[in-house]
């Protein structure tokens, strides 16, 4: 492809209208969306990604935005390394493909039918965290979620959901979003279906 020659007088104008519209274009992306497309273009125009220098272990200050895996949102690795949970605790309850997280719990932890119905849509709002970063939630997918595992009673299903308190806020008509407190008894779940506690 040819490059078009510029002149220093409209150089810094072309560079920052073309940033500007690269960056309009990639803000609404996923952050592995927008690896893609910027790796794409290096490569269109026969540039090589680069390949970052290794490290030593006393040079990393902040490892905090390393992704445990390529499926998981940036902003959840983040979650999980604080958690102190470990891939292979995710992976006892979710698959972690690049397009797709799942959640593959063959059960519920808690006894009582009420509990594993709050279980299931705090297990859903962590899916939807793990693949977008954004805690929110549509109520079809957790009350699928129910269905699948038996505990969807369709007479209760409103009073099992007063019963979560304070795991997660929203409605059955615009979705629901999890609380930090959500979070954490997700974390108590994921322990639980992992055999780690």
């Amino acid at each position: 492809m040819n490059q078009p020659s510029s002149t220093s007088g409209n150089s810094g104008d072309s560079v920052l209208k073309a940033l500007t519209t690269v960056l309009h274009a990639l803000e609404p992306l996923l952050d592995q969306d927008r690896e893609r497309v910027i790796d794409s273009v290096r490569a269109y125009f026969g540039r090589t990604t680069p390949v970052p220098t290794p490290v030593s272990s006393n040079d990393r200050a902040d490892t905090s935005d390393a992704r445990i895996s390529p499926a998981v949102n940036v902003k959840a690795s983040s979650w999980i390394q604080r958690s102190g949970l470990s891939l292979d605790d995710i992976q006892q309850v979710f698959t972690l493909e690049e397009s797709n997280i799942e959640i593959i719990a063959n059960k519920l932890p808690s006894a009582k039918r009420s509990d594993r119905v709050v279980d299931a849509y705090v297990l859903v709002g962590l899916q939807s965290f793990l693949q977008t970063g954004s805690p929110n939630f549509p109520d079809s997918s957790a009350r699928s979620l129910c269905i699948d595992h038996g505990c969807y009673d369709s007479t209760n299903h409103s009073k099992y959901l007063s019963g979560a308190k304070n795991l997660f806020t929203g409605s059955k008509d615009l979705g629901w979003k999890l609380t930090q407190p959500g979070f954490k008894h997700g974390v108590d779940i994921i322990r639980k279906l992992a055999n780690r506690e």
